[in-house]
């Protein structure tokens, strides 16, 4: 692994104590956004039930994911500045005890609206858990091993797919759909605390220096250069 880059001259206890609190931020993270999804796409597996429950059709399903997604969007958008603000870790609970609570009103629906709206606020809420969740990993991890730790937060999102279709699937199955908004939407909470409690926003905060983050910025010389290649290249006039 290569020596990080810190701002200031550093010991090699500090060292060794920055690395554990590296890998202490990233699997923290990594385990909370495992059940992330028990709050996101727990609609996917009660949808069909919903249907026959309330009698919507195809196209009202469509249009409460959508309204999920486009909560997700303008959340993904807006909370990594707030975050940067109010602090990481913060926005992370703060969105995660607003997904649970909109979830429950969600499972108390019996129309379009009263399921579309909430489960929209729903999907603004619980996007808080994607960019500032980044956002703190970014304080932590250079960009030189950035790749490698997203590789990671992939492998933790593919799995969080998997447990949700088990555990609501299973849920949905034994208990109606409005379980499903209830119930598997919980875990994410003391989840949510742990995480809270275990990390810190950057490596200053407890202490350690903050990464040198502007080692690998290109200098003025060598963003014209590569800027006179883009125009030199394929989308050059003929």
């Amino acid at each position: 692994m290569k020596d990080i880059s810190f701002n200031g001259s550093t010991t090699k206890g500090d060292s060794a104590n920055f690395r554990s609190w590296q890998n202490r931020v990233l699997f923290s993270y990594t385990a909370f956004y495992m059940f992330v999804y028990m709050g996101r796409f727990n609609h996917w597996p009660a949808g069909p039930i919903i249907r026959e429950d309330i009698g919507f059709t195809h196209i009202d399903i469509g249009i409460i994911n959508a309204c999920l997604l486009w909560g997700f969007a303008i959340g993904g958008f807006t909370h990594g500045r707030i975050a940067e603000s109010y602090g990481y870790r913060f926005w992370l609970l703060s969105g995660t005890i607003a997904s649970v609570a909109l979830n429950w009103i969600t499972s108390f629906g019996n129309n379009l609206w009263t399921i579309a709206i909430p489960w929209a606020l729903n999907g603004f809420a619980n996007a808080t858990a994607w960019s500032p969740g980044i956002g703190m990993l970014a304080q932590w991890w250079d960009r030189t091993h950035r790749g490698r730790v997203m590789g990671l937060v992939g492998v933790s999102a593919g799995l969080s797919m998997l447990i949700m279709w088990t555990v609501t699937g299973w849920t949905v199955s034994e208990f109606g759909w409005r379980a499903a908004f209830r119930y598997p939407p919980l875990l994410m909470l003391p989840l949510g605390i742990v995480l809270f409690l275990l990390v810190r926003d950057r490596p200053s905060d407890v202490g350690l220096k903050d990464l040198d983050q502007s080692g690998s910025l290109n200098s003025e010389k060598e963003i014209k250069e590569q800027l006179s290649q883009i125009k030199e290249g394929p989308f050059a006039p003929y």
